[in-house]
């Protein structure tokens, strides 16, 4: 913000010079705006809350589908895997 300064010559009735000096500051500007609805409070809070909501309910749900839908049937793959090769080997063992 910056100052003007303006050296002003006024004349008396007396025909006597008088110089003042005169601090012209510049005048704020208000705007004010009219908005069509109501602001929203409390956005923070309320996207916080979304955003955790949604990513622990996805979370969650990825999870299941990994562990039911992939995981459990490659282990239980792979235990009757090594259960029929321990068969084989007791198989020839006995025989």
């Amino acid at each position: 913000m910056f100052l003007d300064l303006a050296i002003l010559v006024n004349q008396r009735p007396s025909s006597f010079l008088q110089t003042t000096i005169q601090i012209k500051r510049p005048r704020k500007a208000f705007i004010h705006l009219k908005m069509p609805i109501k602001p929203i409070t409390g956005m923070l809070r309320r996207t916080l809350v979304l955003d955790l909501s949604i990513a622990l309910g996805l979370g969650t749900t990825f999870g299941y589908a990994f562990w039911y839908g992939y995981h459990v049937p490659a282990v239980r793959q792979r235990d009757v895997y090594y259960s029929r090769l321990e068969d084989k080997r007791a198989a020839k063992a006995s025989a």
